[in-house]
């Protein structure tokens, strides 16, 4: 490890313009990477979901959990990999909805709902339909339409031909719902007592317009070298058109809608209103993301959309005025999580300098401390050796008539342990007659020299003998 480490030291230095530019390089990409990531204020962790809404209007729940929550259950339950189904009836309202397991995604898991609806056998008028692949997070955006002049009725018919499908061609965009206003209608009001004088039923008016509210389609006629298409127009535009509708000829006199009834313009029944500010009517809309896709390029090319819109595809006097845009909620929890990091990189750096730089003190310190306490050893350990010798010689001229030489003479055992203040014990037994010793000592060695008179082996030599407790010298 320590050779290969070595290695990338060796070739940084020999290889400086390679590494700078390396390092760019990768710093570079850092940056574009950061520029490119998905930044989601509020992501979308839920399970894989399916949804089915069914409307039967004018029906009660018992009804609707009857004849429509539980055929399409019952159909759903051979979907494979879901985890649950849940469901809930309301008036007029089904909702069915099948959770999957973590690896199917949306698009396989919807495909397998479509192929079972398809089996599923419901009365007229109940039409299921799968919601649009959206969280429960998945609200981006929110506005509502001000317009000059206009009514309700006005904002709504341009949210639901104009706005709704110029919103819904944006990439990433789940769904546009609407709410408030009012959807316009023509309504026939029927006159009972004209209906009984004309011996007429409502039903009557009803096939009657039903069926006159439609074009045929028609042949080729050929005329020469001309062709004419020949087509039955019969879509009513107007008010005028559904008063003229014949409902019965009776006696070769053509009787008609505006015979039994009035026609007016009018609007669905309303089953709530939207405010905002001073407003209590206003449209409101709803945008929702795709599951999955990029929250922050969608709202840019969302905003674009919405700039077009306002300058110069809308109505003179219809604004759209935007009061929920995620755009700020992402740049605001950026922002944060951004300073928390700068603060957070800033706090350990600080720190680590406080530590490394006491450190730093610490050892040039005990650097000091050491180098001085080594002198001190030093001197008090020569001091100690010389008057070791001194002692030793003083002995071995007394001792010399007395006593002869023997295989033990001149042992000099001096004993000492390392990272510590010197301890010399010196023990002599038999004369010496010259000696010098010099020593060096080290953090964790002492080397000795001695010089010894010819012995028991007959021959002058000089040993060095380096240990870090004991030593032994002859």
């Amino acid at each position: 490890m320590n050779q290969f480490i070595k290695g990338i030291i060796t070739f940084s230095l020999k290889n400086r313009l390679m590494v700078f530019l390396g390092t760019l390089l990768i710093i570079a990409w850092g940056v574009q990477s950061f520029l490119n990531t998905p930044i989601e204020a509020f992501p979308d962790v839920i399970n894989t979901r399916v949804v089915i809404i069914t409307q039967w209007p004018g029906r009660s729940a018992e009804e609707l959990e009857k004849f429509v929550t539980i055929p399409i259950e019952t159909e759903m339950n051979v979907v494979p990999s879901k985890t649950s189904l849940r469901s809930i009836s309301l008036f007029g309202l089904s909702v069915v909805t099948l959770f999957f397991e973590d690896e199917v995604d949306d698009f396989r898991a919807r495909q397998m709902v479509s192929n079972q609806l398809v089996n599923v056998s419901l009365p007229a008028g109940a039409d299921p339909e799968i919601q649009p692949p959206s969280g429960p997070t998945g609200e981006i955006y929110r506005y509502t339409l001000e317009g000059t002049g206009k009514t309700v009725r006005d904002l709504k018919e341009v949210q639901d031909w104009v706005i709704d499908k110029r919103l819904k061609a944006v990439q990433g965009i789940a769904d546009v719902i609407s709410f408030g206003g009012e959807v316009k209608i023509y309504e026939v009001t029927i006159d009972p007592n004209r209906l009984i004088a004309y011996d007429f039923g409502a039903n009557d008016v009803f096939t009657a317009v039903q069926v006159n509210n439609g074009n045929v389609g028609g042949d080729v006629v050929e005329r020469g070298s001309q062709a004419f298409l020949v087509r039955g127009i019969g879509l009513v535009n107007s008010i005028d058109d559904i008063e003229n509708i014949i409902i019965k000829n009776i006696n070769g006199a053509p009787i008609r809608v505006k015979d039994v009834a009035s026609v007016n313009e009018s609007f669905k029944p309303r089953l709530g209103k939207v405010g905002r500010g001073d407003e209590t009517d206003v449209v409101e809309g709803i945008v929702l993301l795709r599951k999955g896709e990029n929250p922050s390029q969608v709202l840019k090319d969302l905003n674009t959309t919405i700039f077009d819109l306002n300058d110069r595809v809308l109505p003179d006097g219809i604004k759209i005025k935007v009061f929920y845009d995620r755009t700020t909620l992402v740049n605001l929890t950026t922002h944060t999580v951004m300073d928390n990091l700068i603060v957070g990189m800033l706090l350990v750096t600080f720190i680590l300098s406080v530590f490394l730089l006491a450190a730093e003190k610490r050892v040039g310190a005990l650097g000091v401390e050491a180098c001085e306490g080594e002198a001190v050893r030093r001197e008090l350990f020569r001091r100690r050796a010389d008057a070791a010798a001194r002692t030793v010689s003083s002995r071995s001229i007394a001792d010399s008539s007395r006593k002869p030489r023997t295989p033990t003479e001149g042992l000099l055992m001096i004993s000492t342990a390392p990272f510590s203040r010197a301890r010399i014990a010196a023990s002599v037994v038999g004369p010496v007659r010259e000696e010098q010793i010099t020593t060096g000592i080290g953090f964790s060695a002492i080397t000795l020299r001695k010089k010894v008179m010819p012995s028991m082996f007959g021959i002058s030599r000089s040993k060095r003998i380096t240990s870090g407790r004991n030593f032994f010298i002859f």
